[in-house]
C-alpha cells in the first residue's frame, strides 16, 4: 500500500485589492518549482521479533477534527507514505502590521 498526497498552494493577500496581472506569472513560477524535498533513507535494518496474541486492533470510535491540505488520516499498517506540501503565502500591507 502506498499513500502519496501532494499539494501546492499560492496565496496572495493584499490590503487593497489592486492587481496588475503579474501575479499569474508568480503563481505559475511557484507551481513549476521542481526543487526536490529531501527524503529520509529507509536503509536502516532492525531485527525485530513480533508476537501477536491478538492480531487485530479494535477501536470503538475515532474522532477526526480536521485534516489539512494533502493531509492523511490513516488507520492500520502501511508500507509507504510520502507527503509533500509547499505553500507560498504573500501578504502585502499598505502599512506594516504592528
Amino acid at each position: 500500500m502506498e499513500v502519496r498526497p501532494t499539494s501546492r498552494v499560492f496565496a496572495l493577500q493584499r490590503e487593497r485589492p489592486d492587481f496588475d496581472g503579474s501575479e499569474e506569472k508568480q503563481a505559475e513560477a511557484f507551481m513549476e518549482e521542481k526543487t526536490p524535498i529531501p527524503t529520509a533513507e529507509p536503509d536502516v535494518r532492525v531485527n525485530v521479533r513480533i508476537r501477536n496474541e491478538h492480531p487485530f486492533i479494535v477501536v470503538e470510535r475515532i474522532r477526526v477534527i480536521s485534516a489539512s491540505t494533502a493531509g492523511v488520516v490513516h488507520l492500520g499498517n502501511c508500507r509507504t507514505v510520502e507527503a509533500e506540501s509547499r505553500v507560498k503565502h504573500i501578504r502585502q500591507f499598505l502599512t506594516p502590521p504592528e
